[in-house]
């Protein structure tokens, strides 16, 4: 039995984790996006209280929902398109 983790299951639990992932994906238009984002509530909190969700809004098992920190906003990306994880951030980086 094979225990390793993918990297969308990485990315996945990273965004649930740490305040800032920095990311890379290929969006469908074929352009390469690199992102930083997070799914941390009291980060999105502080940016823009409004963004919290305020249900369990469900996505399908082929995309990860993230908070884009550079855009202010919600995004998905489809778990198939993830490239590389670069590194992870601390919030200080960027005060």
């Amino acid at each position: 039995m094979n225990n390793k983790e993918t990297i969308d299951q990485k990315l996945n639990r990273l965004l649930a984790n740490e305040p800032v992932v920095n990311f890379t994906y290929k969006k469908l238009n074929g352009e390469i996006r690199h992102a930083r984002g997070t799914k941390k509530m009291d980060v999105i909190k502080e940016i823009d209280e409004e963004m919290v969700p305020q249900g369990d809004r469900k996505c399908t098992d082929t995309v990860i929902r993230y908070f884009d920190l550079d855009k202010e906003n919600w995004r998905t990306v489809c778990k198939s398109r993830i490239i590389s994880i670069e590194t992870v951030e601390s919030l200080d980086m960027f005060v």
